[in-house]
C-alpha cells in the first residue's frame, strides 16, 4: 500500500469524511464496520487486512468513538474510494459498532475491531455459506489468538455448530469475540441493536436474540484473528460478571428444565472469573479469589463438584507457574474441546 497522508480533521460532534462521493451508486453486497478508539497502533493491519479481502464487493465503514491519538490520521491515508470514516464523541463499543450499522449498505454485515485480523478468505467463504443455507442468519468461523505483535499465540475453542446454537450459545459465547460473524443486515437490523447499557458481552447478547430465531452456520477454519492486547490483560471482572449475569437471566427461559443448564452456565461463570482473578488482580486479593471461589461451589452440582475443582485448581496452576510458552501450547491442544 502506498498511504496518501490527509490532515487530521476538526473534532466536531459528527463528521462524515466522504472519501467516495457518489453516494448514489449501487450499494456494496458486503458493509465491514471497524468501531475504533485509540487505535493507532493496529488500525492499519485490521484496515489491510479487509482491503485484501478476495470478496471486494465491499464499504468499509471506520466509526471514530472519539479517539485522542492518531487513528483517524492512519485511516485517512489509505487511498480507497470504498472507506468511509465518521467522528463522533465517545460513546464505547456498543454505541459504535450500531452507529456503524445504521450507516450500512450492504445486504450483509461484518464488525471487526480495529485491532484484529482477518484472513483474505473470510468473507467469500461467509457469504458462500449463507448463500447456501438461505434460512441461517449467521456465517462464523473459527479464532486463533495472536499477541500485540501479531505472532500466533494459540487456537481457539474451534467449535462446529450449525442449525439451532441457542441452548449452546447460552452455555458460551463460541463465536469468541465480536470480529466474527457475518449478518443478513435487514435480520440484524430486525433483531435490534447492541446493548450500549452493556460494557461486556453485548455481542453475545445480541447472537442469543438472533439465536432464539435463526440457524446459524459454521465455516470450520480459522479466519479470525483476535489479539490478545493489554486492555485485555487488565479486564474489569465486576464489570464482567455483572453484564454476565444480566445476559443469563434475560435470555433464560423460565423453565424448570433449564435450571441444570442454567446451573452450569452461572458456574463456568465463576470459574471463568476465578481463573482471570490470578490473572489480572494483585495476589493480595484474596477476598475476590474467594468470592468466586464460593460462588463455583454454590452452583456445582454436588457430583461435578471435584471435577469442577480440580479443573479451575489445575487452570491457575497453569497460569502461575508454568512457562508462557507452554502454556499456549496446551492450550491449543484442550481449547478444541473446552472453552478458557
Amino acid at each position: 500500500l502506498n498511504p496518501r497522508r490527509h490532515q487530521r480533521p476538526l473534532p466536531h460532534a459528527e463528521i462524515f469524511h466522504n472519501i467516495t462521493s457518489d453516494m448514489t451508486r449501487n450499494p456494496p453486497l458486503i458493509s465491514v464496520v471497524i468501531p475504533a478508539f485509540n487505535a493507532e497502533k493496529t488500525i492499519a493491519h485490521t484496515i489491510s487486512s479487509i482491503l485484501a479481502q478476495a470478496s471486494q464487493d465491499f464499504e468499509l465503514i471506520i466509526i471514530d468513538d472519539g479517539s485522542t491519538d492518531n487513528t483517524t490520521t492512519i485511516a485517512h491515508s489509505f487511498n480507497d474510494n470504498r472507506i468511509k470514516i465518521y467522528h463522533y464523541k465517545n460513546a464505547g463499543l456498543s454505541a459504535a459498532r450500531n452507529r456503524g450499522m445504521q450507516r450500512a449498505r450492504g445486504t450483509y454485515i461484518s464488525f471487526i475491531d480495529a485491532d484484529d485480523l482477518w484472513t483474505p478468505d473470510k468473507l467469500t467463504s461467509h457469504i458462500l455459506a449463507l448463500e447456501q443455507n438461505p434460512r441461517a442468519a449467521i456465517a462464523y468461523s473459527w479464532t486463533d489468538r495472536i499477541d500485540s505483535k501479531g505472532t500466533f499465540l494459540r487456537e481457539g475453542c474451534h467449535w462446529s455448530l450449525h442449525g439451532n446454537v441457542f441452548a449452546q450459545l447460552l452455555r458460551c459465547d463460541f463465536l469468541e469475540n465480536g470480529s466474527n460473524a457475518l449478518f443478513r443486515t435487514d435480520t440484524l437490523r430486525d433483531s435490534g441493536s447492541f446493548d450500549e447499557t452493556l460494557t461486556h458481552g453485548e455481542d453475545w447478547d445480541l447472537l442469543l436474540r438472533l439465536a432464539k430465531k435463526h440457524p446459524f452456520v459454521c465455516i470450520p477454519r480459522a479466519q479470525v484473528l483476535y489479539r490478545k492486547s493489554c486492555r485485555s490483560l487488565t479486564i474489569d471482572l465486576d464489570a464482567v460478571e455483572r453484564c454476565a449475569l444480566i445476559i443469563i437471566e434475560r435470555h433464560y427461559p423460565p423453565f424448570t428444565s433449564w435450571a441444570s443448564h442454567r446451573r452450569r452456565t452461572v458456574a463456568e461463570l465463576y470459574e471463568y472469573l476465578l481463573r482471570r482473578s490470578f490473572e489480572n488482580s494483585a495476589p493480595t486479593d484474596v477476598q475476590r479469589k474467594l468470592q468466586y471461589l464460593r460462588k463455583l461451589i454454590t452452583h456445582t452440582r454436588i457430583a461435578a463438584l471435584p471435577w469442577a475443582l480440580s479443573k479451575a485448581f489445575t487452570k491457575t496452576v497453569v497460569i502461575l507457574w508454568l512457562p508462557r510458552t507452554l502454556i499456549y501450547h496446551l492450550l491449543s491442544r484442550v481449547n478444541r474441546h473446552l472453552l478458557w
